[in-house]
C-alpha cells in the first residue's frame, strides 16, 4: 500500500445475517487506472461499492484511498464519487443544474461553476446542452451527464455501478470505448482520477492501465 495506489482495501467483510455479501475482499488499484470487477447478479458488487463510498460500513477490514484510512470517514468527506446503475439524475433540473449540484454544495462561486460545467460538458462530448432537461436526452447522453456530474468534482476515485447495464448492445459497446477514453483524460490530472467499475457478465470489461 502507498500513495501510488488510488485504492487499497484488505480483508473487507460485510455480512447480512449469516450471509457474507462481501467475503474477505482485498484490492490494490494503482493511481489513474481503469479497474473492473466482473460478477453475476447478487455476488456483492454493489455492496462493495457502497462500502468504498461510505454508504455502508464493513464488519471487518480496512479501506485506504491515497494512503488515508477511510473506515470512519463519512461519505461526503471521502474523495470519491459514484455513478449509480440507474443514474439518479434530478428530472426537474436542467443538465447544467444536475452537474452543478455538488459544486453548489461546496459553495463555489457562480462564475467558476459555469466554467467548470462548460468544460466538463465539452470533455464528455455534450457541449452546449446545459439548458436541456435530462428527459430530452438519449440514454447514452444521460449516462454522460451522470459521469459529468461526478467528474466535475475532480474525485480521486470514480465508482461506477454497472454503468452499461441499462443500455442496448450497440450503445453499450460504444460507451465502453468512451468510458475508457474519458478515464484516460481525467486519469492524467493532478491528482489523476482512478476508475473502479462493477459489471455483470453481459457487460464484460477488462482491467486497463
Amino acid at each position: 500500500m502507498g500513495m501510488d495506489s488510488d485504492l487499497f482495501c484488505e480483508g473487507l467483510v460485510r455480512r447480512f445475517g449469516s450471509n457474507a455479501a462481501v467475503d474477505h475482499v482485498s484490492l490494490d488499484v494503482p493511481a489513474g487506472t481503469f479497474f473492473s470487477i466482473l460478477g453475476p447478479s447478487g455476488c456483492g458488487k454493489t455492496t462493495l461499492l457502497r462500502l468504498l463510498a461510505g454508504f455502508d460500513k464493513p464488519d471487518q477490514g480496512d479501506i485506504h484511498i491515497r494512503g488515508q484510512r477511510m473506515n470512519d470517514v463519512p461519505p461526503n468527506r471521502r474523495p470519491v464519487n459514484m455513478v449509480f446503475q440507474h443514474l439518479a439524475l434530478f428530472p426537474t433540473m436542467t443538465v447544467g443544474d444536475n452537474i452543478a449540484y455538488g459544486l453548489k454544495r461546496r459553495k463555489m462561486p457562480l462564475a467558476e461553476r459555469r466554467k467548470r460545467i462548460a468544460r466538463v460538458l465539452e470533455q464528455v462530448g455534450l457541449p452546449g446542452l446545459e439548458h436541456r432537461n435530462p428527459q430530452e436526452l438519449s440514454d447514452g447522453q444521460r449516462q454522460r451527464v451522470a459521469l459529468a456530474r461526478c467528474l466535475v468534482l475532480e474525485p480521486t476515485l470514480l465508482l461506477l455501478d454497472e454503468p452499461l447495464g441499462a443500455l442496448d448492445l450497440k450503445l453499450r459497446e460504444q460507451m465502453k470505448v468512451e468510458l475508457k477514453h474519458l478515464q484516460k483524460q481525467f486519469g492524467t490530472g493532478l491528482p489523476p482520477t482512478g476508475c473502479l467499475t462493477v459489471t455483470g457478465p453481459s457487460c464484460m470489461c477488462a482491467r486497463n492501465p
